[in-house]
């Protein structure tokens, strides 16, 4: 998750994004990389690093050591291209493929939640200035997959 500071009258300054790189949403490791520190945070960062959140733990718990291709996120040099490609392009094979067993339940999940926030695009996707065009189909997508466990549909 990423963070700025405010001053004392309580207004927002850029000076530096700060957070947990792994947990970051591409847009704001992109800004960083090119030292963009007046890159607006809004709702859809910390939508994304909810997903991020969400897919990691989906992968690591449980295990004794988080998958290995994990570590990339959080190197300094190859964070940005690494989250990118694993999210954009090889979703199956580097996340999904990364569940453990007992979150197979949240796999479909994890796919709405990623087709949701990226619209197959690999970053910069704009913020909508009404939250709900994302909001709606994320809450759907939670209802959707909570039906399905509490059927049995699914299984974890």
């Amino acid at each position: 998750m990423a963070s700025f500071r405010q001053d004392k009258k309580g207004k927002e300054q850029r000076e530096r994004i700060t957070g947990t790189i792994k947990y970051m949403a591409l847009e704001l490791l992109k800004a960083i990389k090119k030292k963009e520190n007046t890159l607006k945070q809004t709702y859809r960062h910390d939508l994304g690093s909810f997903f991020y959140v969400l897919t990691v733990g989906c992968m690591s718990y449980g295990r004794e050591s988080a998958p290995e291709h994990l570590h990339q996120w959080s190197s300094a040099s190859t964070r940005l291209e690494a989250k990118g490609y694993h999210i954009q392009t090889q979703f199956r094979k580097y996340i999904i493929n990364y569940f453990t067993p007992m979150f197979e339940g949240i796999k479909e999940l994890a796919w709405s939640l990623r087709e949701i926030l990226f619209e197959d695009k690999w970053m910069g996707c704009g913020t909508p200035k009404e939250p709900d065009v994302l909001y709606d189909p994320i809450i759907r997508a939670f209802d959707d997959t909570i039906k399905k466990l509490e059927d049995g549909k699914v299984f974890n």
